[in-house]
């Protein structure tokens, strides 16, 4: 692994951890499924449920969490891919030919992947939309599980290892987090 970022004790946990999912979990089975959990396009539906939930929340002034939460989404992305990766330098471990990943999900974007841009995405999205729409149990739980899948596709399918996905989940639930309180003030609902 390059990038020496983190400890050695800790990089040879996450890449055990890595080859427990990517290899050991593994079944034919699965691999279109997490093909699928991986691609933003397969979770449309429920961003355009979180679309309808912002409206009938918000009304006339839907806009602007509309606007904070694609905001999330792409300041997460860019952070992650453009400032993060390059300065990590943490390579993919389907690059590891120690690691002998099965399923590269194709060409990745760049060969660094640390923080993970999947995951950093879909947490700043989801922890956004639960904050702003005010959910707890269940709806918020299904919500972070939806994510939490996308973060494990990543894994299953070599592309990151655990700690790029768990970092990456961390760092876009705080970005959340941030602007949820930046904005609170303006995110009030209908009556």
């Amino acid at each position: 692994m390059s990038g020496n970022f983190f400890p050695e004790w800790l990089e040879q946990s996450d890449e055990r951890l890595f080859t427990f999912i990517n290899r050991d979990l593994s079944a034919s089975w699965a691999d279109p499924i997490m093909h699928l959990a991986s691609h933003h396009w397969f979770w449309m539906p429920v961003y355009l449920w979180l679309v309808y939930r912002f409206i009938r929340r918000y009304g006339r002034r839907s806009w602007l969490p509309l606007l904070l939460a694609i905001s999330a989404f792409g300041l997460a992305d860019s952070i992650s891919s453009r400032i993060m990766k390059p300065v990590f330098k943490r390579e993919r471990p389907f690059l590891n030919q120690e690691l002998q990943a099965r399923l590269p999900d194709g060409p990745a974007g760049s060969k660094y992947g640390f923080v993970s841009s999947h995951a950093a995405n879909v947490f700043a999205v989801y922890t956004l939309s639960i904050l702003m729409l005010g959910y707890r149990r269940g709806k918020a739980a299904l919500l972070l599980a939806i994510a939490g899948v996308v973060a494990y596709s990543r894994v299953y399918l070599g592309v990151h290892y655990p700690l790029d996905v768990l970092c990456g989940g961390l760092f876009g639930a705080a970005l959340a987090y941030v602007l949820f309180v930046l904005f609170r003030k303006q995110l009030k609902p209908l009556p």
